[in-house]
């Protein structure tokens, strides 16, 4: 490596190892369980209800919000902007379709859901501002990492305890889609810890991405294996243009772990039919019904924003709002009220039917510009030898995959991801430490 490159590597590191603000030590303390319970998310508030990751953010916007360090508002004003713009398009088209319908299309869960919307979009707004501070996305993408891991492995316990294996086998602790999103989201932070870490740390980061995919695998979800391959696949090829040293060792990483893996479903030929059946699906989906309701969800969801273009059909009434479907053969068991009431299994869809353009199109410039921001930031900083982006970057990308099978967008996850997504482009776009 020449003395200029190891130059540049020294300078990038220097981005994340400024000083982190004086927020109380609590207060950092927080912030990680808080993203921490975002991978683990097993236990509500008792009693109450309530994601325990609530109460413990509420602690952390009102410090950061009510007394910071030091004035921070108009340094993010560009993202606070586009937050506010997306609450108030979904506040418009709850309110416009209460309006117009005398009250009849709107109730509390609506109310309810445009409240929430609130809190997740300061989470959005929070996360961007605390994870850009000092070194604070290097500490956060560990918690990330070694939180993930920890997940596959409390899905394989899941396995050796009550033996469900692959999909539809009732998975206990989480559902099987909660189990495949958070694969989905969270796994770049763990196979980019074998670029990030050295010697038993990154024996540990191989073996836990084998675990991962092993739990993956038997989980049974296809959104989190087309997720998680793209992304893989998109990394790859990121490094071979920007980094071909680190490209060759993690392709090897990733054989060897291949080959691992094979070794292992020939030893357990339980897992290896439930797999490989499950695989096989996809050469049959025209003839499933789970994958035909989603393609007749997608069909309201189109029809429901034509009908209510502009300001949709109103916050979380996408399964009280009906729309003429064209109903296939295969799914000829029920009629069309029974659909109506069925959840979009899409995110895109389900947001842009019920807030209409006057919500998307905002929403639609914040997705435009973490992927095009995070993509140039990723690719600069890893042709300089850091892949904390790359990471944040690769979690983005492969969780927007996944949102196109599964309507999670009302959820702290994701708005926390796109956080650090936004997090990592203000990192990339502060000026460069002098040589």
């Amino acid at each position: 490596m020449t003395d200029t490159s190891l130059m540049s590597v020294e300078n990038i590191q220097n981005k994340f190892k400024g000083k982190i603000l004086a927020f109380p030590r609590i207060i950092y303390l927080l912030f990680y369980v808080f993203a921490l319970y975002l991978v683990l998310p097993f236990y509500d508030v008792p009693l109450l209800g309530l994601s325990l990751s609530a109460p413990i953010f509420f602690i952390i916007a009102a410090v950061t919000v009510l007394k910071p360090p030091r004035p921070w508002f108009r340094a993010y004003r560009g993202w606070i902007l586009i937050a506010v713009l997306i609450w108030l398009g979904i506040f418009i088209s709850a309110a416009a379709n209460g309006l117009l319908s005398g009250g009849v299309n709107i109730d509390t869960s609506g109310i309810s859901l445009t409240i929430h919307y609130a809190y997740w979009l300061l989470v959005f707004v929070i996360t961007a501002y605390f994870a850009s501070q000092g070194d604070m996305l290097k500490r956060i993408s560990e918690v990330l990492g070694w939180g993930v891991l920890a997940l596959a492995l409390l899905r394989l316990l899941e396995v050796v305890l009550y033996g469900n294996v692959g999909a539809w086998t009732r998975t206990h602790w989480l559902e099987q889609n909660a189990y495949g999103v958070l694969f989905s989201t969270y796994s770049p932070f763990l196979l980019l810890r074998i670029l990030e870490e050295k010697r038993w740390k990154k024996l540990l980061a191989v073996a836990g991405t084998l675990t991962l995919w092993a739990a993956a695998a038997i989980n049974g979800s296809r959104g989190s294996w087309v997720s998680i391959a793209i992304g893989l696949a998109l990394c790859l090829i990121l490094l071979a243009v920007s980094r071909p040293g680190k490209f060759a060792g993690l392709l090897i990483a990733v054989l060897f772990i291949f080959g691992l893996a094979g070794a292992a479903w020939t030893a357990f030929p339980q897992v290896h039919t439930s797999v490989v059946d499950r695989f096989n699906t996809f050469q049959t989906l025209d003839t499933e019904k789970s994958y035909m309701i989603r393609q007749l969800m997608i069909q309201k969801g189109v029809r429901l924003f034509e009908q209510s273009p502009i300001i949709g059909v109103g916050a979380g009434r996408f399964t009280k709002s009906s729309a003429p479907l064209d109903i296939p053969q295969i799914l000829s068991y029920a009629n069309q009220a029974y659909f109506n009431a069925k959840s979009s299994h899409n995110s895109y869809l389900d947001f842009l039917a019920e807030s209409g353009l006057v919500g998307a199109i905002p929403f639609g410039i914040l997705l435009i510009t973490l992927a095009w921001g995070g993509f140039k930031s990723a690719y600069r900083f890893s042709r300089k030898g850091s892949y904390l982006i790359l990471a944040v970057f690769l979690s983005f990308v492969q969780m927007s995959i996944h949102m196109w099978v599964i309507a999670s967008l009302t959820n702290t996850g994701n708005w926390f991801i796109y956080g650090l997504a936004a997090a990592a482009i203000v990192i990339a776009n502060k000026k460069e430490p002098s040589l």
